[in-house]
C-alpha cells in the first residue's frame, strides 16, 4: 500500500486542517488517475466528520460531508481494483455505513460493499498483514458454528487456526504499523486502531 502524501503530511502533522484540505483539493485535480490523493483527502473529510473532537480549524461540516462522497463516488467509479481505495473507503464505511448513503445506496447496501471491498483487498493482497487483520476484524463468525467446516475453510484460508495466532497477528500490525504505507493523520488514527500488546 502507498498511501504516503509528504505534500500534506507537513500541515497535518501541524493540524492545519484547511491548509491539508486544500494542498490534497489540488493534488486530486493535479493527478486525478493517482487513487492515494483520492483517498488521503476522503479520509481527511471522513476523520474530521467522524472521529475528530472538534479541531478542524475552517473545515465546515457541510464541505466536508460533500467532498467525502465526491471521493466515494469517483473512487468508486475510477479505483474499485486498487487496494489502497479499499483498504481505506472499506475501513471507513464499515465504521460509519451512515456518512456515504446516497441514491441507491443506503446504510445496509454500504455496510455490505464495506465488507466487499475488505475482501477484495483481501484477496488482492493475502499476504499484507494489515489488510488480513482488518478482513479478520471485519468478519462475523457466530460462536455456535465453531465445529462448522465454513469456520474452519476461513481458518484455513487466512492461515490463522488459534485466537494465539490471531493476537500475534494483531501485535505484528501494531508493532509493524508505521511500515504499511500510511503518513500523517492516517497513520496517527491507524495507530491508534492498532495499539500494542503483550502476548
Amino acid at each position: 500500500m502507498d498511501l504516503i502524501v509528504p505534500e500534506s503530511d507537513y500541515f497535518e502533522n501541524k493540524k492545519e486542517w484547511m491548509r491539508a484540505f486544500e494542498v490534497l483539493q489540488q493534488l486530486v485535480k493535479e493527478y486525478p488517475n493517482e487513487p492515494k490523493y483520492l483517498c488521503k483527502l476522503a479520509f481527511l473529510c471522513w476523520y474530521h466528520t467522524s472521529e475528530s473532537d472538534g479541531d478542524r480549524e475552517n473545515l465546515n461540516e457541510s464541505l466536508l460531508d460533500s467532498t467525502l462522497l465526491a471521493c466515494f463516488v469517483e473512487g468508486k467509479k475510477k479505483f474499485s481494483e486498487d487496494v489502497n481505495f479499499l483498504v481505506v473507503f472499506g475501513q471507513m464505511m464499515h465504521l460509519t455505513p451512515y456518512l456515504f448513503e446516497h441514491e441507491n445506496f443506503d446504510y445496509f447496501a454500504i455496510e455490505k460493499l464495506a465488507l466487499d471491498y475488505i475482501e477484495k483487498a483481501f484477496m488482492m493482497a493475502p499476504n499484507n498483514l494489515f489488510i488480513k487483520k482488518l478482513f479478520i476484524e471485519t468478519r462475523y463468525i457466530p460462536e455456535n458454528i465453531s465445529s462448522n467446516r465454513l469456520l474452519n475453510r476461513f481458518k484455513k484460508l487466512l492461515n490463522i487456526e488459534t485466537e494465539k495466532e490471531c493476537n500475534v497477528l494483531k501485535n505484528k500490525v501494531a508493532h509493524d504499523i508505521s511500515n504499511f504505507g500510511f503518513s500523517g493523520l492516517m497513520l496517527e488514527f491507524f495507530k491508534d486502531m492498532n495499539p500494542r500488546n503483550s502476548l
